[in-house]
């Protein structure tokens, strides 16, 4: 007899087995089971015959597989009994691998949910079944039907199936709250199972706010509350959705710069808005007709750039800008008038090359234009005469009894307050309801400064009428007009 008893067999189409091992005790034989590739699986001695492996509830439940038994004697000679008994395949057994229920959102909106299933035992013979995900309130009552659709069992061991995903409309009626959702499978118990507990599962919370409640305050839905809600920020358009933020709250702004569309210079420019100094060009330096100057009136190619004041060019120095000087050499400290000419101090009149008719003569040679008519030879009048041609230049010298120059700086005052009320209403008549306080302080700069400082001089005021005239404000022409009348004022 030999020592040595082997047996092969393969099990198939998810059947399972029973290995069993029986002999008398005194005998030394020892039973061993191999897989095919001569691994060990499970062995018995005359210690534990009986039972010796079986397939059910372990890693090779339902496998297809070779195996090889061997019986040892061990020297010994007796009888034995193997017996090889096949069960048949293991009940199903589905579960539920994962459940992705829908994030927060608003009711109204169409969220998505998805799922995985997984065969954990036992064939599922391509049993269809059918799915419900239902929507849970916080107590766990079920508030709607989510989705119903069906799968097809076509795995096991521990192999997943049917992922899918469905789309679903949150009802606009859904009160806000915490909510979640419940996958419940196999619901009309199409497949028979080894364990239902598995077949219903509940997903992450989530939370719901109902669209009417989130907008009730916010009319025109667009984030900037029609009343104050604690924050200090109302809707200042609260029927018409906008997004400004800077000027108003909530308004129509096309270039979402941030200033509404009625206080935005350049609407349909993001990188321009503002002009506080109304002076046609932006706020913003880097931007569309950027002001290089943004806090003083100005002209383009102004000394500085765009939107700065423009060159104050005054060659000989005398208060009267060269495009207005009639003498633009006047020497030095020479008095003159708003023409730029000297001031006759005879007269009070300004000397720009003509003496109207009154010379005198050298010699004994009258004078062309002396008609005094006294018959001397010495181009001089007699005593009466001569007083009565000294009151006249008195009277030619003055009018209502004030110097010609007091007269002119009245008048240029008179102007100056006429144009400004004329540019002041031609602003306010643009249709723009409210003006932001950046845009207001240009429009204060045009108030002509006081002049009841004693030290300003009539030759200065009418300067600063001239600046004016060109487009300065009253303030920035006093400025310039002291830095030459009153330059000890920087000292």
């Amino acid at each position: 007899a030999d020592d040595l008893d082997i047996y092969a067999f393969s099990i198939s189409d998810s059947e399972n087995f029973d290995l069993v091992f029986e002999a008398d005790t005194s005998l030394p034989f020892t039973v061993t089971i191999q897989d095919a590739g001569g691994n060990l699986i499970a062995s018995a001695d005359n210690t534990s015959y009986g039972m010796v492996f079986q397939t059910l509830d372990t890693e090779f439940e339902g496998q297809t597989k070779d195996y090889t038994v061997v019986v040892d004697a061990a020297g010994a000679f007796g009888l034995y009994n193997l017996s090889i008994n096949t069960v048949g395949a293991a009940p199903a057994d589905v579960a539920i691998s994962t459940l992705v229920c829908p994030l927060d959102h608003t009711s109204g909106e169409e969220v998505q949910i998805s799922w995985e299933l997984v065969s954990l035992r036992g064939p599922g013979n391509d049993a269809s079944i059918v799915l419900h995900i239902d929507l849970l309130d916080d107590m766990g009552a079920v508030v709607s039907r989510m989705v119903t659709t069906t799968s097809t069992v076509s795995t096991q061991g521990n192999l997943t199936f049917g992922a899918d995903s469905e789309f679903y409309t949150t009802p606009d009626e859904t009160t806000s709250g915490n909510y979640t959702c419940r996958l419940t499978i196999d619901v009309n118990d199409d497949l028979v199972e080894s364990d239902e507990e598995n077949n219903v599962h509940i997903g992450e919370s989530f939370f719901i706010q109902n669209e009417e409640e989130l907008w009730a305050n916010d009319v025109d839905r667009d984030g900037f509350n029609t009343t104050d809600s604690g924050d200090g920020i109302v809707d200042d358009c609260p029927t018409t959705f906008g997004e400004s933020t800077i000027d108003r709250f909530g308004c129509a702004d096309i270039d979402e710069d941030g200033v509404s569309n009625l206080n935005d210079f350049w609407p349909l420019d993001a990188s321009q808005a503002l002009d506080s100094d109304l002076d046609s060009f932006g706020d913003n330096p880097l931007g569309t007709e950027g002001d290089q100057c943004p806090d003083v009136p100005g002209v383009a190619g102004g000394e500085g750039g765009d939107g700065c004041p423009a060159a104050i060019v005054d060659a000989d120095g005398d208060g009267v800008l060269d495009a207005d000087d009639d003498c633009p050499n006047t020497p030095t400290g020479t008095t003159v008038g708003t023409d730029g000419c000297e001031v006759d101090p005879t007269d009070g009149t300004t000397d720009n090359g003509t003496d109207g008719g009154n010379t005198t003569t050298d010699g004994n040679t009258t004078t062309p234009g002396d008609n005094t008519g006294d018959g001397n030879t010495d181009g001089t009048t007699d005593g009466t005469e001569d007083n009565t041609d000294v009151t006249d230049v008195q009277s030619d010298s003055t009018i209502f009894g004030m110097s010609p120059m007091i007269v002119y700086a009245l008048v240029g005052l008179i102007v100056v307050g006429l144009v400004s009320a004329l540019l002041l209403r031609g602003r306010n008549s643009g249709g723009q309801s409210s003006v932001f306080a950046e845009q207001q302080k240009a429009y204060d700069a045009s108030a002509l400064p006081a002049a009841n400082d004693s030290t300003i001089t009539a030759e200065q005021l009418a300067y600063e009428q001239q600046l004016i005239a060109a487009g300065y404000p009253a303030d920035a022409a006093r400025t310039y007009a002291d830095q030459h009348f009153r330059p000890y004022l920087n000292n």
